[in-house]
């Protein structure tokens, strides 16, 4: 039985959804915070001196939460204004989260059933090098 199956069965969502939901909390609760909070002095934030790493460069908390927040249909400008309003926020995430999880989830069951579909359809015919047969 696949993971999509038991998840809606049981009535649960995953983790991935888990996470952005405690991500997207999280960042209200900092933006919201006053000015002299050390959370909110560190999320805004930015090295006056020194380099980074040579080679890749290292991702920082802020652009997994941009990928996160495109990814559930938010736009990362409204970061700063829209957790302010408190109600209009949570329903705003909880929506964005319960949509990604739809989309997630339906995504991963065509890509089962396409797997299914293509083992199915193809039928494995192996022919003996040495007499022949099939």
């Amino acid at each position: 039985m696949p993971n999509t199956d038991v998840m809606r069965i049981c009535d649960i969502t995953g983790i991935e959804a888990m996470l952005l939901q405690v991500q997207l909390r999280w960042v209200g609760h900092v933006v919201c915070l006053p000015d002299i909070r050390i959370p909110k002095q560190v999320f805004y934030g930015k090295l006056e001196a020194g380099r980074r790493l040579p080679g890749g460069p290292v991702k920082k908390y802020k652009d997994s939460l941009k990928i996160n927040l495109k990814a559930c249909g938010i736009s990362p400008r409204d970061i700063n204004t829209t957790p302010l309003h408190r109600n209009s926020w949570r329903s705003r995430c909880q929506t964005a989260v319960a949509s990604f999880e739809a989309d997630r989830t339906n995504s991963l069951c065509n890509k089962r059933a396409n797997r299914k579909a293509a083992t199915t359809t193809t039928t494995s015919v192996w022919t003996c090098d040495i007499c022949g047969r099939t």
